[in-house]
Formats: structure tokens, sequence, C-alpha cells
């Protein structure tokens, strides 16, 4: 059974696992518990069975309407299945109901998939961000989605 949760920091160390397990260049433990300490972020986990197999950690902009997915990841093993694709539907549904009209991210040129995901709900690329990666100068697409669409 899938199910989505708001995470608390008790949960770092598995969503580090996923990260290193998802991400050549995976955010530090740190970096990661920090985000528990951002009063307008939110994170949340995706379970099958009980078991954390994904993650999210969202910035909410209230005052603009406006979320930013800083970080989204499912476990290697659980790709293609559909997990992202419920994973982030559901985070939408989430964000509507907290008055959310807008959300942004950003995800490195070569993450083919993430990037096929993304258009897949209609995400539009509106900026290329030049080195924006710093631990190898890799650019970036800016996303966009508008949740009233």
């Amino acid at each position: 059974m899938k199910k989505i949760k708001i995470l608390n920091e008790s949960w770092v160390d598995e969503i580090f696992e996923i990260e290193k397990k998802c991400f050549e260049y995976p955010w530090t433990k740190r970096f990661l518990k920090n985000e528990f300490e951002n009063s307008y972020t939110e994170v949340y986990g995706l379970f099958v069975d009980e078991e954390l197999i994904g993650f999210s950690i969202i910035s909410l902009i209230y005052k603009y309407n406006l979320s930013h997915i800083k970080n989204f990841a499912v476990l290697p093993s659980k790709q293609n299945m559909g997990y992202g694709t419920f994973f982030l539907l559901n985070i939408h549904k989430i964000l509507k109901k907290n008055k959310i009209k807008n959300i942004f991210l950003e995800v490195r040129i070569s993450n083919e998939r993430a990037i096929k995901l993304y258009r897949k709900f209609n995400y539009k690329i509106v900026e290329v961000l030049k080195n924006y990666y710093k631990n190898n100068n890799e650019n970036a697409f800016r996303m966009w989605f508008n949740l009233e669409n």
C-alpha cells in the first residue's frame, strides 16, 4: 500500500541513505538536517508497505502562493514502477490544498528520468542556469508548473 507522510528529523538517516543511492553528488546529512530546521520547509516521505522509498523537500512561500521542490527522490530500485508519478501527483494535491498555485524546481540537464517525469506533468523549462551545480559546474533547467491549469 502506498502512502505519503510528513517526515520529521528522526528520518534523516533513512533519507540520507536514499539520497546517496539516487544522486552522484548527494546532499550531506548536515544539509538535510538543516532543512528540518526551516519553518517554511516540509519534508514528505513516500512509503510502500511501511518502507520509506522516496522523499521530497519542499519550501513553501505562502506570501506568493509558491513552492520550491528542492529535492525529489525515489530509490533507483523502485523507479519506472509508477511511484514517482504517484508521489508527484499527491504532492500536487497537498500543495493545492495549501493554496499553492505555482511550483518551481531545478534539475540537472543530465537527469533525463526526472525531466521526463516533470514533463509528463507539463512542467515547463523556463530558464537554463549555467554552472548551477558547483560540484561539477553542470547546468540546470529551472522548471515551472502552474497548479491551476
